[in-house]
C-alpha cells in the first residue's frame, strides 16, 4: 500500500468514464495508517537545548509518504508544547488528508495544548530526523522548557491517512546556569568574618556545593577557597562534573578547605572566614555549583576591624537593581567626600575652624560593605551605605 500509480488510457473515453478512472486512481494510491517511528532518542545538553532524533520512514515502511510529524511534550502541568513538523521539500505530497475522520484524529492529539511553539530547529533528512527544544534559565517561559524537570515526548508520523502509531520517550530536562545566591552579607571582626547567604531563587538544577573565594582587595589575590556542600548534595546523573569545576576553581587560590555549613534552615548558609589581617579590605565571591554547571556569582567587600582602616561593623548588604546613572551619582558623591576628608586632614587646614570646612556632604563614618552580582544581567547593583570609595567596582 502507499504506492503511486499512473493510469494511461489509449481509447476514447465514454461518458462517465472519467469518474471511474478517478475512483480507481484514488483507490490504488490510498495510504494506510503509518507505524511508529524507530530509534527515538533524546540528547540532553547541559545549559543547552533538548535534542530529539529518530529514523525516517520510507514510503514502503510508512505505508504512504510521511510528510509531517506531530510532536507533543508533556510536563508536570500537562501539555507543555505541541508542534507540527512539516517536510520542507515534500512538494505535492503535502496534500489534504484523505478524510474528515483523519483530520479529526490529528487535531485531537494536541487539542488540550495551548502553549506556543517551542521547537527552535528541525532537520528533515534522508538518514535521520531531529528537532531541538529550548530550555529556560530564567524561570518559567512560554517559549522554553523548565530546567531539571520531568517531561514526556510523543511523536506521530503523518501521511494522507492521518496520524500513525505513536513513539514515546521520557526525560529530565538538563540543568541550566544557576542564578546568584541571595542575601549575601558579612560580619567582620579583627581577624575573621562571618559570611552568610541564601540559596539562589533560580537554582535551575540540583546544587551540589558553594564555592566561597576570599580575595585581598589591595593585591587582588585569592587567599583561600572555602567549599560548602549544598543541603541537596548527591549526584543524580550517570556522571557529574562538580568535582572538576571545584578543582579548577581551587587552582586560583592559595589554599582550599571543605567546611561545614553553620547556617540555620535548609536554604540558609554561613561560613566563618579566618586568618584575616586586621584593618584590611577583603572581597568575598560566592559561586553556586550544580551537577554540571557553575552558576552566577555574588560578591561583596568588607573591611576587618583594627589598624588604620576601622571597619568591623556588622553590616547587612542588599543588592538591588537600579539604573547606572544612580550608581554614577553615588560614586561622584563618594569622590567629593574623599577629597574633602583629605583636605581636612592636611596640616595647613588643621587649625581652621569647623565653620570653614565644606558642608553638605551628608556622609560620615568608616568605610562600609557593598555587594554586587556578577555574571548575571547587565543591570547594576545599588551599594547600600557607602561612605567612601572602595578600590574595586
Amino acid at each position: 500500500s502507499g504506492q503511486e500509480y499512473e493510469l494511461r488510457v489509449a481509447v476514447q473515453k465514454a461518458g462517465g468514464f472519467d469518474d471511474v478512472i478517478t475512483a480507481l486512481s484514488n483507490q490504488l494510491t490510498k495510504d494506510s495508517v503509518a507505524p511508529a517511528v524507530s530509534g527515538l532518542t533524546i540528547l540532553l545538553i547541559p545549559g543547552g537545548p533538548v535534542r530529539l532524533s529518530w529514523k525516517p520512514l520510507s514510503p514502503e515502511l510508512g505505508r504512504g509518504v510521511v510528510f509531517e510529524f506531530e510532536l507533543r511534550l508533556d510536563g508536570p502541568g500537562g501539555c507543555a508544547a505541541a508542534r507540527r513538523l512539516n517536510c520542507s521539500d515534500c512538494g505535492r505530497h503535502r496534500l489534504q488528508l484523505q478524510s474528515e475522520e483523519a483530520r479529526q484524529r490529528l487535531e485531537a492529539l494536541t487539542a488540550d495544548c495551548s502553549a506556543p511553539v517551542l521547537v527552535r530547529a528541525f532537520e528533515f533528512g534522508d538518514a535521520s530526523l531531529s528537532a531541538e527544544v529550548a530550555v529556560s534559565s530564567e524561570g518559567a517561559s512560554p517559549r522554553s522548557l523548565l530546567p531539571w524537570t520531568e517531561y514526556g515526548a510523543s511523536l506521530w508520523p503523518v501521511n494522507l491517512a492521518g496520524p500513525g502509531a505513536v513513539a514515546s520517550a521520557s526525560f529530565r530536562s538538563p540543568e541550566t546556569r544557576s542564578g546568584a545566591v541571595g542575601g549575601l552579607r558579612a560580619t567582620p571582626s579583627e581577624a575573621e568574618a562571618l559570611v552568610e547567604f541564601e540559596e539562589p531563587r533560580l537554582p535551575n538544577g540540583l546544587l551540589q556545593a558553594f564555592a566561597v573565594h576570599v580575595f585581598n582587595v589591595a593585591s587582588n589575590v585569592c587567599s583561600q577557597l572555602l567549599v560548602l556542600n549544598s543541603t541537596n548534595a548527591g549526584c543524580q546523573l550517570p556522571s557529574c562534573t562538580t568535582g572538576g569545576f571545584l578543582d579548577l576553581l581551587s587552582r586560583t587560590c592559595a589554599s582550599t578547605q571543605y567546611v561545614n555549613n553553620s547556617g540555620n534552615g535548609s536554604d540558609a548558609y554561613a561560613v566563618r572566614v579566618r586568618q584575616l589581617q586586621p584593618g584590611t579590605e577583603y572581597s568575598v565571591r560566592v559561586t553556586p555549583v550544580s551537577q554540571t554547571l557553575a552558576g552566577d556569582s555574588a560578591e561583596l567587600n568588607f573591611v576587618t576591624a583594627g589598624g588604620d582602616g576601622g571597619g568591623g561593623a556588622a553590616t547587612i548588604v542588599v543588592a538591588v537593581a537600579v539604573p547606572l546613572v544612580v550608581i554614577l551619582a553615588i560614586v561622584a558623591a563618594s569622590l567629593i567626600f574623599l577629597r574633602i576628608r583629605r583636605q581636612n586632614r592636611s596640616p595647613q587646614k588643621a587649625a581652621k575652624p569647623a565653620s570653614d570646612s565644606p558642608a553638605g556632604s551628608g556622609v560620615s563614618g568608616a568605610p562600609n560593605d557593598y555587594a554586587t552580582v556578577v555574571g548575571g544581567s547587565a543591570q547594576s547593583a545599588e551599594y547600600v551605605e557607602i561612605p567612601a570609595v572602595n578600590g574595586r567596582r
